[in-house]
């Protein structure tokens, strides 16, 4: 049967209101948040997941009155993760349980877990949020600062950079080259998202969105013959080999469209951070 967005997330609201009138959740659901981010409104599935995640999240204030062994935990690294498995949908569900303030302190930050983060809450839905926290984190999350968003979308072409030099010794060797293939790809996909959307996904949504942005629809052939090299097609692989140049200019040429005149563009290496020296 195809996977049916809405009803499987139906499925995960009655789980989670279920799960809020539970200990020790019932006494404050009216100030815990709870969303649903994975699946996500962007995710594009054709199986149900085998995996969902739900977001509960919580203010300081609250947790002094939970269990201690539970605010012990939140109060030390602001995260707690919980796995759950609901007999009557027979969904596995990841929950995890945040801090409202590492959540927002996260959205100021523009790592690459950051800006999963950014593209989890942008595609999440309400199981409760009587706070009405959602509309006020999904603008803070599309809140990125520009010299934050050039700054991230520099250290991915630096790396897509340094993995294509690693390209040309699979001719010799194309039989170890996968992992250079697949790091290859993803940093590319991950640059087209973080151009398009202002965030990137996880690396299990990579593929499903990557032919929906600008720059994934300009190398739609070259990401097919990608993953028919990473499945062991020694022709593919050879085009991959010799055509990836043509790739980094055609990343380079929509770069300069955006960031024209940055001497970052044309000298990824002038991203490294300085190396600090002990005194």
């Amino acid at each position: 049967m195809p996977f049916n967005l809405d009803q499987h997330n139906e499925l995960l609201e009655t789980w989670g209101k279920e799960f809020l009138n539970q200990q020790p959740w019932v006494e404050f659901s009216e100030r815990i948040s709870l969303f649903i981010v994975s699946p996500g409104s962007k995710w594009n599935l054709s199986l149900t997941p085998e995996n969902s995640i739900v977001w509960l999240i919580v203010d300081r204030d609250t947790i002094q009155s939970l269990p201690r062994t539970l605010s012990s935990k939140l109060l030390k690294t602001s995260i707690v993760v919980e796995e759950h498995h609901d007999l009557n949908s027979n969904l596995n569900i990841s929950l995890f349980i945040f801090t409202l303030e590492h959540l927002e302190n996260t959205l100021e930050r523009v790592g690459r877990s950051e800006m999963e983060t950014r593209w989890h809450l942008l595609g999440s839905s309400i199981i409760s949020d009587n706070l009405l926290r959602h509309d006020a984190l999904i603008a803070k999350a599309k809140m990125v600062p520009s010299e934050g968003l050039e700054r991230a979308t520099r250290l991915l072409w630096h790396e897509i950079n340094s993995t294509a030099q690693g390209l040309w010794t699979l001719a010799h060797a194309p039989e170890s080259g996968s992992l250079t293939l697949s790091e290859f790809l993803t940093n590319i996909i991950r640059l087209c998202c973080l151009i398009d959307y202002g965030s990137s996904p996880p690396v299990e949504e990579l593929n499903s969105i990557s032919q929906e942005t600008r720059l994934g629809q300009r190398l739609g052939k070259w990401f097919q013959d990608v993953e028919m090299a990473i499945s062991k097609n020694p022709e593919a692989g050879k085009r991959i080999i010799y055509s990836h140049s043509q790739v980094i200019e055609e990343i380079r040429d929509m770069l300069n469209e955006i960031y024209r005149g940055r001497e970052w563009i044309n000298n990824p290496a002038a991203n490294r951070m300085p190396v600090r020296t002990r005194v």
